[in-house]
């Protein structure tokens, strides 16, 4: 639920979901995750040109995001960013990343103000997550962030994530994560005072997990929320709840916060909506997430009472801030050099499959070949090469399938070949060569299956099949 600086509920978007799944999420599911979140935004922005406050663009607030006079303290909170640390830029209007989300931070926060991360910074496996992590809670210090909340991804990594924590200066509370023998992990609040000298306590909570790795373990969020709440009163002059978990836990979570100003959950993929059986919340609900997509803002009144809220999209009008943009190139160099026999396995892995590489077709298909190789398909591996991403297993695979027609040429000078839409075709070219009156056929995929593969949000939105396919349509 998302409430309106007008009071009414602003237009809702799909929110990604399952925190445990999600923990080392195979690489299409992430991918899907994205796509349904910014296609998501995309869809709200169209279909709500001029909704008002609810849901904005970073660029169009920033010089301009005045806030109430009678706010003497706004909310800034984000979450689930996963690792996506900037747009990938294969499509226009893809929203979110550090650089720009450090950017709007620096203009919408003032003296006082509380930034608040609700986790689950990472995903993947092995390596690469852990340089994920490392780079995510380098930007989270590089911004100031006041708070920050762990999330199911954090709770996974267990002493991994808290060795990678304590070298960066950076505060995280959770009031329900326990070692083996009772103990907290981690604080379970900490005290904010305002630009007006009145203290807010932030508690955090994070999703409760049935197999929490060795040494760990957690307990229900809503009783420990309670306890939070009867030891902080007169303590705080308000008190604000973040949830680093899915959204229909955390809407069930409401209804225990009783006595909070405010609830700020995080969403995490899969999520479908709302959960159907939720009580009614007892504090103002709202969500921070989709991938870091957005940035939430909620201001609260004179009172620290819910004063209103809105979800500001990240959009590519926004300036990139350079010390961030230098943490994200810092990450690429770290990635870039964490396999490098990665492009060589992924090309034998090509040939094992039967491939032959596209210059094995020119002969016999020249005209269809030329099609191709005048086609961005043929060189998709110099965008990763711009983007520093040409070392990524996240990006090379759908960028480099095809085979050099030498040992002297670049991978990077790949790209997509014919037999990323028609298959492998060594068998099928040998024969053809060996004068075989019919040689072996190829199998062919249908064209929509061969390009949506790729062609999906956020790397393409509103892509047609229809429109597009003329622009490389070849052969009968």
């Amino acid at each position: 639920m998302s409430i309106a600086e007008d009071g009414a509920r602003a237009p809702r978007t799909p929110l990604p979901g399952a925190a445990r799944e999600s923990r080392i999420l195979p690489m299409q599911m992430r991918l899907r995750a994205m796509a349904l979140s910014l296609a998501a935004a995309v869809a709200v922005l169209a279909a709500h040109p001029g909704c008002g406050p609810s849901v904005l663009r970073s660029s169009d607030e920033i010089g301009s995001a005045a806030r109430p006079e009678s706010s003497p303290l706004r909310v800034l909170a984000t979450g689930d960013a996963r690792g996506y640390f900037e747009p990938c830029g294969c499509s226009r209007d893809q929203f979110g990343g550090v650089p720009r989300r450090a950017t709007y931070l620096a203009a919408a926060r003032g003296a006082g103000d509380l930034l608040i991360d609700v986790g689950n910074l990472t995903a993947g496996d092995g390596p690469l997550r852990t340089a994920k992590r490392r780079a995510s809670l380098e930007a989270l210090a590089a911004m100031k962030y006041d708070v920050f909340v762990p999330g199911p991804a954090e709770v996974f990594d267990g002493d991994a994530f808290l060795t990678d924590l304590g070298k960066r200066d950076l505060v995280a509370v959770c009031a329900n994560w326990h070692r083996t023998g009772g103990s907290l992990v981690l604080p379970p609040w900490k005290l904010h005072r305002t630009a007006d000298g009145r203290t807010v306590a932030v508690v955090g909570l994070t999703a409760m997990e049935r197999q929490p790795p060795d040494g760990f373990h957690t307990t229900r969020p809503d009783d420990a929320l309670r306890a939070a709440l009867r030891e902080l009163r007169g303590k705080a002059d308000a008190v604000v709840v973040a949830a680093a978990m899915p959204h229909p836990d955390v809407q069930h979570l409401a209804a225990a916060a009783a006595g909070a100003s405010l609830l700020v959950g995080g969403c995490t993929p899969e999520a479908d909506g709302d959960a159907k059986d939720a009580p009614p919340p007892a504090a103002p609900l709202e969500v921070a997430g989709d991938l870091g997509a957005f940035v939430t803002v909620i201001d609260l009144s004179g009172d620290l009472s819910f004063g209103g809220s809105r979800k500001v999209w990240l959009d590519e009008g926004t300036p990139e801030d350079e010390a961030l943009a230098a943490v994200v190139r810092k990450y690429k160099e770290t990635v870039s050099n964490l396999d490098p026999g990665y492009i060589d396995r992924l090309i034998e892995g090509h040939r094992a499959k039967g491939f032959a590489g596209s210059h094995a077709c020119a002969a016999c298909h020249s005209k269809e070949y030329a099609v191709w190789k005048q086609s961005r398909h043929s060189h998709a591996m110099l965008t990763l090469e711009a983007k520093q991403a040409d070392r990524d297993p996240e990006c090379v695979p759908c960028h480099l399938v095809d085979l050099p027609p030498a040992p002297s040429v670049r991978a990077n000078d790949l790209g997509l070949g014919c037999e990323m839409c028609h298959g492998g075709s060594a068998a099928h070219a040998e024969s053809a060569r060996a004068g075989d009156a019919e040689p072996i056929k190829t199998p062919v995929r249908a064209p929509q299956e061969a390009c949506t593969s790729c062609h999906r949000a956020p790397f393409a939105k509103e892509f047609d099949l229809a429109t597009h396919w003329p622009r490389i349509a070849h052969g009968k």
